[in-house]
């Protein structure tokens, strides 16, 4: 499927703000059939996941959420290299990190210790590559991060550490980054 995903991302997916109802319904479809036929995937496919995580509908990011959920129970999710393409959106300030932080909170974590495993490594790829300038929700995203390490008794990467750096200027982001940076 990478190459379908890759025309119609770059025909399509220019921002989120935008929604017709062709695309509308392929979505749902297109996770469904992914759902299905879920294997190593090369990144074009990541990368249609992480954006429909982020897409303004929300019927499309509770299927990717679900897509994700499952293979993560069957240990078939790269969550390093889903983080990377939601990093990257993100540094472009892709979509607001509320849809984001919504479906988090919702729909993927404490769901189970592999869950949670497999959603703190997604966000130690993602935070790291997110713009130095943070954008309105990185806090959520920091507190949710902060949540994980706590469960899993785990500690900051050093590339998370790196960006916390830069973040400790922000004062609504100062005292999670010092927070996490202490764990």
């Amino acid at each position: 499927p990478a190459l379908v995903l890759e025309q119609w991302i770059n025909s399509k997916l220019k921002s989120t703000n935008w929604s017709d109802a062709s695309d509308d319904r392929m979505i749902p479809r297109m996770l469904t059939y992914l759902s299905e036929i879920w294997d190593n995937f090369p990144e074009m496919t990541y990368l249609f996941l992480a954006c429909s995580l982020l897409y303004i509908k929300k019927e499309a990011r509770q299927m990717a959420a679900e897509l994700w959920i499952q293979t993560n129970a069957s240990q078939q999710m790269d969550n390093v290299l889903l983080g990377h393409c939601l990093g990257k959106l993100q540094h472009g300030e892709y979509a607001p990190m509320k849809r984001f932080t919504d479906l988090l909170n919702n729909r993927m974590w404490n769901i189970s210790t592999t869950h949670n495993q497999g959603l703190e490594m997604l966000l130690s790829e993602m935070i790291p590559l997110m713009n130095d300038q943070p954008i309105k929700g990185t806090r959520k995203v920091l507190e949710i991060y902060k949540e994980l390490l706590t469960i899993s008794n785990s500690k900051a990467t050093v590339e998370v550490i790196t960006k916390l750096e830069i973040w400790k200027s922000v004062a609504s982001l100062k005292k999670v980054a010092k927070a996490i940076a202490q764990m």
